[in-house]
């Protein structure tokens, strides 16, 4: 999407209409879905583009599979954020399976090579390939037990960057924000990748869930309200 498509979102401070060149195809934006193109448009454009996407697909009632493409733009947009703020999702990007598979090659290797096996039973003094596969079980069940605890602190820290607020809340307020978050998360990559069976109304309330998430975050109801303040203060001086 061009940024001349993007300025011509801003012209109206009600509502936005974007028409794409090719189809014609229209889509407005109003209330809540307004205030946050607009605080993602002013954070990264990419994450305005997503967002806008997201929402143009889940609009297109005519493709069958339009909800798995209007979830995979609502996946996107969780999973870009923690770039846009810098915070590295390194245990986002490990797995399980790809750690049994390394796994496995040592266990084999063992199989083949150990000589403390023997008609299926092990015994005698450990050797060299049974001493590397102790090692990597012992490396390996270390990485399970911490995996989920690093994923959660990732989860938190990009929470904390992405509010402006600042505050620094209650364990089990943040404990609460992290599942929220990572049960929209799980939900919309379980429809994108057709794991999930959903219908439009639950993923309209899904979608609703997540932007109010990110508002309360990126436009906390005070500072609406400090600045509707502001304004109503220079309306009674300018009447004054």
């Amino acid at each position: 999407m061009s940024e001349k498509q993007h300025e011509s979102l801003e012209a109206n401070q009600n509502s936005m209409v974007l028409v794409i060149k090719n189809d014609e195809t229209k889509m407005q934006l109003l209330g809540q879905q307004l205030d946050l193109y607009r605080v993602l448009l002013g954070k990264n454009q990419m994450l305005a583009t997503i967002y806008l996407g997201t929402l143009i697909a889940l609009k297109q009632n005519e493709n069958p599979d339009h909800l798995a493409l209007a979830a995979h733009g609502a996946r996107e947009l969780m999973e870009k954020l923690p770039s846009i703020l810098d915070v590295p999702m390194k245990a986002h990007g490990e797995s399980l399976k790809s750690k049994v598979i390394d796994l496995e090659g040592v266990w084999l290797n063992a199989l083949n090579k150990s000589k403390t096996l023997n008609n299926q039973k092990w015994e005698g003094e450990i050797d060299r390939p049974l001493s590397k596969l102790l090692s990597k079980l012992d490396s390996f069940f270390e990485w399970y037990n911490n995996h989920y605890p690093r994923r959660k602190a990732e989860v938190a820290k990009v929470l904390r960057e992405l509010d402006i607020s600042g505050l620094t809340l209650p364990n089990y307020l943040e404990d609460s924000n992290i599942k929220k978050w990572s049960e929209i998360r799980d939900f919309f990559q379980g429809v994108s990748h057709h794991q999930k069976i959903t219908t439009s109304e639950i993923f309209y309330q899904k979608l609703e869930a997540l932007e109010i998430f990110l508002l309360e975050r990126l436009l906390p109801q005070t500072f609406i309200d400090i600045k509707e303040i502001d304004e109503l203060i220079l309306e009674g001086e300018s009447n004054a």
